[in-house]
């Protein structure tokens, strides 16, 4: 072989190796690009599914709040029928009671309303129900609270606030493993 022969092979070869390093810097950059793409897409999705992931956690702490809010409430409705029940009360001491009773009963209306549970709203209604009958607009100052009639509209309150009380427990079991 001569000299020019072997300087063409040699140029072939280094041809064949630069067009060979072309190919290889053109798939590696398409590659990079696609995983470029691929990235771009995962931090999307990862910030979207963060975004979601709090939006739930606000979502079952305020559903949480309103349900402990609302266990509040009844424990303060059931007080204040034990304050109503004693007497010998002061006449202003009485009236606190039931202001604080009138004050209570819209604010359970609409946090029953807004946790929108059907078993909650009927078991609310049926206790505030029972406080509005007529046997609470009789009670005064001078009302003997030892009757039979009194006793037993206390007694379907104590019955409504526990059965209450046992769903909102459910209520919050429920939220905390829906969401797990």
């Amino acid at each position: 072989m001569s000299q020019d022969t072997t300087n063409l092979i040699l140029i072939i070869f280094a041809f064949v190796a630069i067009v060979g390093n072309v190919i290889a810097f053109l798939f590696t950059r398409v590659e990079l690009m696609a995983q470029r793409k691929e990235t771009k897409a995962l931090t999307i999705l990862t910030s979207d599914l963060e975004h979601k992931v709090h939006r739930l956690a606000t979502k079952l702490g305020h559903k949480i709040q309103r349900l402990e809010r609302l266990r509040e409430l009844i424990s303060n409705l059931l007080r204040i029928t034990i304050g109503l029940r004693q007497t010998g009360r002061p006449l202003p001491e009485f009236f606190d009671f039931w202001l604080q009773r009138e004050m209570i009963v819209p604010e359970f209306h609409a946090l029953i309303q807004t946790i929108n549970d059907e078993k909650l709203t009927t078991l609310g209604l049926q206790l505030t129900d029972t406080l509005s009958k007529d046997i609470w607009r009789k009670t005064g100052y001078e009302t003997d609270f030892d009757t039979d009639e009194f006793r037993k509209v206390y007694m379907l309150l104590r019955g409504y606030t526990q059965v209450m009380y046992q769903r909102i427990l459910e209520l919050m079991e429920e939220a905390t493993q829906q969401d797990e």
